[in-house]
């Protein structure tokens, strides 16, 4: 189930449901037994989506049945105490499942607090009327007493923006809600199935939403347009949702493909799917009076046949649903178009999982160490016997995490100000801070990781062969067109307690003398000139290649931050397509694959480090670096 994502955009003039209908979401009835009362209920949902949809995004907060109500009487106490569970009966099981799970009035207590952190008043305060005239046991856990009473009320007691990494989470442990979101080694459906209620525009302010009909297009106050070198041409440069919906709609349009095809490429920065569906299902009703705009019918049908063809992944099943239902009233031909394309759509992911498509050919035999079957194999094994595998290895591992990237984690800065959002880059940078970590500590110990010798002296010379051994792998990777690990092993070598410990002299330093693959990394990762050297290789590069993702997310901070977002309170699509651009061009690199054999032996060596991301651990590096110049002071010949 995904429910919307407009949770709590609350509309206070939508007529209010008929009691038959609030039986129906809410699990009441209208017949006398309980059999008669499941089937009429079915029914009812059965010919109202939309009502079944309200049911299941307000699941959470119904309250527990009979059966329920003597585990779940803590759950009535008043405050923000989190205590107690309710509702069990309409919780999906899923792993991430507790049992110790919020009460209702905290629940809304935390949506409240949103809307008003936000500045969305009018549907906090619309909430607050229907919580008020609706659900008196929630008003007496919210500690109000009036309706007047209401209008001054603040919630209080709980973590500012709380809700956020609480629906993210899971609800996983009520000891611990509001602690810093643990790392997702895997997809949870129920995680999902949370985060689809928030939105994906948080700092938004909240606004008018007007009928796309009612908007006539006026240049400078709802789209900005400027002429090109071709006749009768304009480019966009901001307007409205509205605006930008008739442009790709209307009739005669100047605009080609490519303006489509970018829109539903940045489309998330400004807008959230269901909403956008909305608008289009607002553009397919031409009113009474305007019929000599008919076409635009037809023109708004092949819009959302290419949305469903080329963002399939975009639509949720209540979306699905929606447009559907919709159609089978408006037009069965229509109905049956969009129909196909769902069928063809399902169709074609269903064959791509089931037949495991690729477009590599097999890859080449790999050798391997004599002993890869010993549960002794080490990483010193294998760099004695096959080095080339640790190089292998690392692409495949860092390939793996950079594939499965999706343009929109790269939008608004998600990875920093919403990680949920963004959870594969933000996977690929822990994966750098990991590994750059771990090398740093293998040149310090002197010695690959040894289950067996955890605690092995090293001297000075063990350590100058380590890292002489990660300046030769650096160099191996930035060959193979891996600047992530080629970046992360030089970020090591330069860190304070590697560069310090090893008194490792820079090429400007040392007259020349500096080690040539040292110079080379030096040259390829010097931040001088915006990182130009790196640039000029990644342009040169061939593919397969991973990019060093850091220096290209700081290319998409400066765009945000050189132009502005809104451009007279319109969306600035410019500002959009330059970032969309951006994306584009850095995602090019997903499309081919390293043509490399997992060794799972191996790869497991280099993927499962345990290595914790820490202020800690950082500080431990520093102490052994302390140690290390303490018992060992630099030498003349020290490099």
């Amino acid at each position: 189930m995904q429910p919307p994502q407009q949770l709590v955009q609350l509309q206070p003039q939508s007529p209010s449901p008929s009691p038959s209908m609030l039986a129906a979401i809410v699990g009441g009835g209208g017949g006398g037994g309980s059999s008669n009362k499941s089937e009429w209920k079915a029914r009812v949902l059965k010919g109202n989506a939309d009502l079944l949809e309200l049911r299941e995004r307000i699941r959470p907060l119904l309250p527990p049945s009979k059966s329920s109500s003597n585990a779940n009487a803590n759950a009535n106490s008043t405050g923000p105490t989190i205590v107690g569970s309710f509702g069990r009966d309409h919780l999906h099981t899923a792993k991430t499942e507790s049992r110790d799970v919020l009460p209702p009035h905290v629940v809304i207590q935390l949506i409240l607090q949103y809307l008003q952190e936000e500045g969305l008043l009018q549907s906090r305060d619309t909430l607050l009327r229907e919580i008020f005239h609706s659900i008196p046991d929630i008003v007496a856990g919210l500690g109000l007493s009036n309706l007047e009473q209401s209008r001054d009320w603040a919630p209080e007691g709980i973590y500012s923006h709380a809700i956020m990494p609480l629906l993210y989470a899971g609800i996983k442990d009520k000891k611990d809600l509001f602690a810093p979101l643990p790392s997702q080694t895997e997809e949870d459906a129920e995680v999902e199935a949370f985060e689809s209620f928030t939105s994906n525009f948080d700092d938004e302010a909240e606004e008018e939403d007007t009928n796309i009909w009612n908007e006539p297009r006026q240049e400078g106050v709802n789209v900005i347009l400027r002429p090109t070198r071709e006749e009768h041409c304009t480019t966009v440069i901001a307007g409205t949702i509205n605006q930008f919906v008739c442009m790709l709609t209307e009739l005669g349009s100047d605009r080609d493909m490519l303006f489509q095809k970018i829109f539903f490429g940045i489309y998330p920065m400004f807008i959230t799917p269901d909403r956008l569906l909305s608008k289009l299902l607002q553009r397919y009703q031409v009113p009474e009076g305007r019929e000599s705009e008919q076409e635009v019918t037809t023109l708004t049908l092949a819009l959302l046949r290419y949305w469903i063809e080329h963002h399939y992944e975009d639509f949720t099943e209540s979306m699905r649903r929606q447009l559907t239902n919709f159609l089978k009233t408006a037009s069965e031909t229509d109905y049956t178009q969009i129909n196909v394309a769902f069928t063809k759509m399902e169709s074609s992911h269903e064959e791509d999982n089931f037949f495991g498509f690729s477009t590599t050919p097999e890859p080449p035999s790999p050798k391997v160490p004599k002993i890869i079957f010993s549960s002794k194999l080490t990483l010193e094994d294998v760099d004695a016997s096959c080095p080339e595998q640790i190089i292998h290895q690392l692409c495949l591992i860092d390939y793996q995490l950079f594939e499965k990237i999706k343009p929109k984690e790269f939008f608004r800065r998600a990875w920093i100000r919403c990680p949920h959002k963004s959870p594969n880059v933000v996977a690929l940078l822990r994966r750098f801070n990991t590994f750059s970590r771990w090398v740093a500590k293998c040149i310090l110990d002197g010695h690959w990781p040894d289950p067996d010798e955890p605690n092995r002296v090293s001297t000075h010379a063990d350590r100058a062969r380590m890292l002489s051994v990660f300046l030769r792998i650096s160099d191996n990777l930035r060959n193979a067109n891996n600047f992530f690990s080629s970046m992360a092993i030089f970020a090591a070598i330069m860190s304070e307690p590697v560069f310090k410990a090893l008194h490792i002299e820079l090429p400007s330093q040392s007259g020349g003398a500096a080690d040539p693959t040292l110079q080379a990394l030096c040259s390829l990762f010097s931040a001088q000139g915006n990182y130009v050297k790196y640039r000029q290789a990644m342009l040169s590069a061939k593919a397969p290649s991973i990019p060093y993702l850091g220096v290209h997310l700081q290319d998409l901070v400066n765009i945000e931050e050189g132009m502005p977002t809104k451009l007279r309170g319109m969306i600035n699509f410019h500002q959009c397509v330059r970032t969309f651009s951006l994306v584009t061009d850095l995602l090019l690199w997903q499309k081919v694959r390293y043509n490399l054999q997992v060794i799972e032996q191996i790869a497991v060596l280099l993927r499962d480090i345990d290595i914790p991301d820490t202020t800690a651990f950082d500080k431990s590096l520093l102490d052994k670096c302390a140690a290390i110049q303490r018992d060992e002071p630099p030498s003349p010949s020290a490099s």
